[in-house]
């Protein structure tokens, strides 16, 4: 027969036992929660920085077209909010950066004077959430600018997200 000492004694290790097997799940939860929290803060951190890639383009193209529009740009929502200049809110920093390249003359089929110039746009979205690495994104546009129109632009090239 077992004596009261021996069931006292039993008791005491079944309830170590489950205080250890309780502790170890939650060790395992809390350090899935971690890579999760991980992993959504770096898609979000990518979306930030398309939509600030993608608002850099827009910014261009608005600037460079002024109210005559650009053929051939799909027609959208405007660009956020706070995405022109770049925005920063002491938690989140975002903001982008214009690298326009002439690549030089569309010559025509046949040899003839060259109609149009071709530029290169590329926007680098940034996005940085603080105590994390930053997130860029790139999007580029190919564009055809008339020669004897100076300002007339058409899209030729959409880099898609």
């Amino acid at each position: 027969m077992s004596g009261p000492r021996e069931r006292g004694g039993t008791a005491i290790l079944v309830a170590f036992m489950l205080l250890t097997l309780m502790a170890g799940a939650a060790f395992a939860t809390s350090r899935n929660l971690a890579r999760e929290l991980a992993v959504g803060g770096t898609a979000l951190q990518g979306a930030l920085a398309d939509a600030a890639a993608e608002s850099g383009l827009a910014w261009f193209l608005a600037r460079a077209a002024g109210e005559r529009g650009v053929a051939g740009v799909p027609s959208g929502p405007a660009a956020p909010p706070g995405l022109l200049a770049g925005a920063s809110d002491g938690a989140l920093r975002q903001g982008f950066e214009l690298r326009i390249r002439l690549l030089g003359a569309l010559p025509r089929p046949g040899g003839e004077a060259p109609v149009e110039q071709l530029w290169q746009v590329t926007a680098v979205g940034r996005s940085a959430l603080p105590d994390q690495p930053g997130c860029l994104q790139v999007r580029e546009l190919l564009v055809a600018e008339a020669l004897e129109r100076p300002g007339d632009l058409r899209l030729l090239a959409w880099t898609a997200p």
